[in-house]
C-alpha cells in the first residue's frame, strides 16, 4: 500500500450523536491517499461500536480501543502509528469541507512549509446554526498573517488563536522536536501548539474556513465549565518549560505574561459558582508564583486592576518590596 500523504488523528469518547457526521467527512475528503486513526477512549456508548463498523467499509481506517486515559494519550497513542508525510487533527464532535487537506497539502508542499493554517466555521450545537464565535472572529487573526511565510520571530505565538486542528504539519517537525500532548490533562493541546509554533520555520496562513467547530456541546469543557478548568492553570508551567527549552524565554516572556493573566482571569470568571472559591485559591498560587517585574506588573495592571490585588497580598511579595525599600534608603 502506498504510504499515506495525511494521517489524521481522531480521538473519540463518547460522541456517538456526532461521530458518524464528522467520520463521513474524513472519508469522503477529496485526497484519498490518507490514514484515519481512531482511537476509542474506552469509550461507553456506541461510539466504538460505529468505529468498527466504518473499519469494516474503509480499509484507510484504524481503530484503537483502549482504558480511558485522556484526549492527551489518545492522541499520542494516535501519533504512535500515524505514518503519513503529515499529520492533521479532528475533533469527533466537529466536521471537516470535502477539500480542506487537498488545499493544505497542496499549499504546504508548494510553498515548503512546516504549518498551514486556517480560520474555522462554528457550528452553535444549541442552537443549530452556523455563527459567529468570538474567539475565532476574523479580525483575532491579523492582517500581518496573510500572504506571507512566517515564524515566531516575525509574529508572537501568543497574538492570534490557537487550537490544534485548524494546522496541518509535516510529521517530520513532530518527530525532530518531540512534540506530543500532556497526559492526563484536560486543554492538553496547548503544549503541542506552543511546542509546534516555537519549532516551526515555515508557517502560512489562509482565510478559508475548511473546519466546522462544534460549540456549546453538552458534555464539553467550554460548556460545562467545571472542575476540568483547573487544569487550564496547570498547564502555563507546560507553556513556560516550552519557552525556556526552545531558547524563547527571554524574548516572549511578556507575551506569556499577558497571555497567562488574560487566560486565568477570564476562566474564573466563566466557572461555575461552586467551582469558583477552588480555582480562586489555585489562579492565586499560580499568579503569585509567577515572575514578574514591577513594571510588567504595572503594565498588565492597566488591563486587569485585580492583578496587583492578588499578588501583593502574597508574603513572597510582601518581603520583596520591603528589601527593596531598605536598599533604596541605604543608597
Amino acid at each position: 500500500m502506498e504510504k499515506p500523504i495525511v494521517s489524521i488523528i481522531l480521538p473519540v469518547y463518547n460522541v456517538a450523536p456526532y461521530l458518524r457526521q464528522s467520520l463521513d467527512s474524513i472519508i469522503n475528503q477529496t485526497l484519498k491517499n490518507i490514514e484515519i486513526i481512531c482511537v476509542d477512549d474506552g469509550s461507553t456508548d456506541e461510539s466504538g461500536k460505529i468505529l468498527d463498523e466504518y473499519k469494516e467499509k474503509d480499509s484507510r481506517i484504524k481503530v484503537i480501543h483502549k482504558k480511558n486515559g485522556g484526549t492527551g494519550a489518545a492522541r499520542n497513542d494516535g501519533l504512535k502509528l500515524a505514518t503519513g508525510e503529515c499529520i492533521g487533527f479532528v475533533d469527533p464532535d466537529d466536521w471537516i469541507l470535502p477539500n480542506m487537506y487537498e488545499r493544505l497539502y497542496s499549499i504546504l508542499k508548494e510553498k515548503n512549509l512546516d504549518i498551514v493554517m486556517f480560520t474555522p466555521d462554528v457550528f452553535n450545537d444549541e442552537t443549530q446554526k452556523h455563527e459567529g464565535f468570538l474567539y475565532f472572529q476574523n479580525s483575532n487573526f491579523p492582517d500581518f498573517l496573510d500572504n506571507r511565510i512566517f515564524s515566531k520571530d516575525d509574529i508572537s505565538p501568543f497574538s492570534y488563536p490557537m487550537c490544534v486542528w485548524n494546522k496541518l504539519y509535516t510529521k517530520k517537525l513532530f518527530d525532530e522536536n518531540n512534540i506530543d500532548f500532556a497526559e492526563g490533562l484536560d486543554f492538553e493541546d496547548h503544549k503541542v501548539i506552543f511546542k509546534s509554533l516555537f519549532t516551526a520555520k515555515r508557517i502560512y496562513f489562509i482565510r478559508e474556513k475548511l473546519y466546522v467547530y462544534r460549540h456549546s456541546r453538552k458534555g464539553s469543557i467550554l460548556s460545562d465549565n467545571d472542575t476540568r478548568m483547573f487544569d487550564h492553570i496547570k498547564i502555563y508551567d507546560i507553556v513556560e518549560n516550552i519557552l525556556k527549552e526552545t531558547g524563547n524565554w527571554e524574548q516572549f516572556h511578556f507575551d506569556f505574561l499577558k497571555y497567562k493573566v488574560h487566560n486565568i482571569l477570564y476562566y474564573y470568571s466563566m466557572i461555575k459558582p461552586q467551582y469558583k472559591k477552588d480555582y480562586y485559591n489555585k489562579m492565586v498560587e499560580s499568579l503569585r508564583s509567577t515572575p514578574m517585574s514591577e513594571e510588567e506588573m504595572t503594565e498588565l495592571s492597566w488591563n486587569y486592576p485585580e492583578l496587583r490585588k492578588i499578588v501583593e497580598g502574597s508574603i513572597a511579595y510582601k518581603i520583596k518590596q520591603r528589601v527593596k525599600k531598605i536598599l533604596e534608603k541605604d543608597n
